[in-house]
């Protein structure tokens, strides 16, 4: 995951699987994978992640749609966005009164949710100069503020269905090699949590 652990903790799941006593760390290190593996599994079927690392930092965008780019998530406001040239050098600095960030209020159907889109007001993307040999550069803290209810449990939804395989009659080859033997789309529970989750091309949540 690129910007923070698990979307649950290992006390969370071990008091999903049965193991109540804290000094038990017997099975810490299939815990562990277990989480890591559904975290990972989250994040493929959803394509959007839900840490963040809480610095700016600057990201290339090209996905503009006349007045419409699409970015990764953010969770902050305070942005800065640049017209940026292919050699590094930089065009035009949008100002704040250039665009919109959506979703507005950072809400969908009236719960907080990341922001994913950038809509100018008065002028397109690509009168700034994006083009074959331009990009749109925004630096924002990337991410979510906070990891959502739904996804925090269907993580450990996963991750206990994960862990519990070992004891399988014969196991689960692969067990042990990352997220092999997490599919998301083969549990409906999770899937329902992580529906509204879920990142399309054009269209998102």
């Amino acid at each position: 995951m690129p910007l923070g652990s698990a979307y649950a903790t290992l006390s969370q799941l071990k008091k999903r699987v049965g193991v109540h006593d804290p000094s038990d760390t017997e099975h810490d290190v299939e815990l562990l994978s277990a989480l890591a593996a559904a975290s990972e599994g989250i994040e493929d079927y959803c394509n959007r992640q839900f840490n963040n690392d809480g610095v700016a930092t600057p990201r290339i965008f090209d996905e503009a749609y006349g007045k419409t780019l699409f970015v990764d998530d953010f969770y902050d406001d305070d942005i800065v966005v640049r017209t940026v040239y292919r050699d590094g050098s930089y065009g035009y600095e949008w100002q704040a009164t250039d665009f919109q960030i959506e979703p507005l209020n950072g809400l969908v159907r009236g719960r907080p949710f990341a922001y994913y889109r950038l809509r100018a007001y008065d002028r397109h993307w690509c009168d700034s100069g994006i083009g074959w040999d331009t990009r749109i550069e925004v630096t924002a803290k990337w991410g979510w503020a906070s990891v959502p209810a739904n996804v925090s449990e269907a993580c450990l939804i996963l991750a206990a269905e994960k862990y519990m395989l070992k004891d399988a009659p014969l196991g689960i080859a692969g067990f042990n090699q990352g997220i092999g033997t997490i599919r998301v789309k083969k549990n409906p529970i999770a899937c329902e949590m992580l529906h509204r989750y879920v990142r399309n091309r054009s269209m998102f949540a």
